[in-house]
């Protein structure tokens, strides 16, 4: 399922509005890609390559590997739901902590990724095939501590907006902190 987007009017970067897609075939696609990766660079010759090159092959070979672990053994996106929570908290966390564009087309993202976490935590509930009872209590808790977040952090970029995308902001955040507070039930 592809979430939704801004239209290209809002003058949005390509990434700001989006969350990752959490369908079962989006998850298995990046994971063969990161495995594919991984074969390559385990093939890679680096004997004759500078002691900096080296370390700086051997860290990215050891950051391939533990995404690589994740994926074939820890399953996190069918064990793990606080990989949905924290998804929707970074989508929000990311758009406050550069100052990378105006607020107001921060908001503005914020908005579309609002819309898209309900969305998004049902894909993440339905993908949950055997979830571990530590990272579900640990995703309740994220959960019910999401508020402050959404409602106070958040707003400090309610700056600029028209009354229909200032509403538009609020209804989104009620809905996306809704379903969050559905996962702590």
């Amino acid at each position: 399922e592809n979430y939704p987007v801004a239209s290209s009017d809002a003058g949005l970067h390509t990434w700001d509005d989006k969350l990752t897609d959490s369908s079962p075939a989006k998850i298995n696609g990046r994971a063969q890609h990161v495995h594919a990766l991984l074969d390559k660079v385990r093939a890679m010759k680096i004997d004759d390559w500078s002691k900096d090159d080296k370390i700086d092959a051997l860290l990215f070979r050891s950051q391939l590997e533990n995404v690589d672990f994740g994926n074939r053994v820890l399953k996190f996106p069918f064990t793990n739901p606080q990989t949905y929570t924290d998804e929707c908290a970074g989508a929000i966390f990311s758009l406050l902590k550069k100052q990378y564009d105006s607020p107001r087309k921060r908001a503005l993202a914020a908005t579309t990724r609002l819309k898209a976490m309900p969305g998004l935590l049902a894909q993440g509930l339905g993908n949950l095939q055997n979830p571990v009872k530590l990272y579900a209590r640990l995703a309740i808790d994220s959960a019910r501590s999401i508020d402050p977040l959404f409602n106070q952090s958040l707003m400090a970029l309610d700056v600029g907006l028209a009354p229909n995308e200032h509403e538009d902001l609020v209804k989104a955040r009620d809905s996306a902190l809704t379903a969050l507070h559905e996962i702590g039930k």
